[in-house]
């Protein structure tokens, strides 16, 4: 177990109040909190997740896999262009 981690991430959509807040509360505690979809709809889903550090391992792939696939993808929309 790590000792020393601290910080926070947001994501948040641009066009509605939809966003994803990753933080660390101390370093035993981690948590993930959420809106899916806008408060001004029918439907949206609030969440907070409390978990611990092995939590982070697969979000550092998906964020990896994520980012690498737009890179990808811009470069091919270059050569393309």
């Amino acid at each position: 177990m790590v000792t020393s981690l601290s910080g926070e991430m947001i994501v948040a959509d641009c066009e509605s109040d939809a966003f994803l807040k990753c933080y660390f509360e101390d370093a035993m505690n981690f948590y993930v909190l959420g809106q899916l979809g806008g408060s001004y709809g029918d439907n949206m889903l609030k969440f907070k997740l409390k978990a611990d550090q092995t939590l982070l391992l697969g979000i550092k792939r998906n964020l990896w896999i994520i980012n690498t696939d737009k890179i990808k993808t811009i470069f091919d929309n270059l050569r393309n262009y």
